[in-house]
């Protein structure tokens, strides 16, 4: 009985400690927990496409500026090859 529980215990332990890191998947603070949108500003932050309007504050119901998405076309095309004029 005292290890069933002893390793229920440290099973909701190891559970409860690896939970922050799973929820701070970016370091933006002004997300809404729960929002519809995290999964796609997860996505676009650990690609590099977007990284925010500061450190800790992402914007999601801030209009996209001209210079946000010049920067956004910029870092998706970094591994871009321009064409050299031969067709495959």
């Amino acid at each position: 009985m005292k290890k069933k529980l002893f390793s229920l215990l440290l099973a909701v332990v190891m559970v409860i400690s690896a939970a922050p890191a799973a929820l701070a998947a970016t370091p933006f603070r002004d997300l809404e927990q729960g929002a519809w949108y995290i999964p796609a500003v997860d996505y676009v932050y650990e690609k590099g496409l977007f990284g925010g309007v500061s450190a800790t504050e992402f914007a999601p119901n801030q209009p996209m500026t001209r210079a946000m998405f010049v920067k956004v076309l910029a870092n998706n095309t970094a591994n871009f090859t321009p064409y050299d004029g031969s067709t495959p």
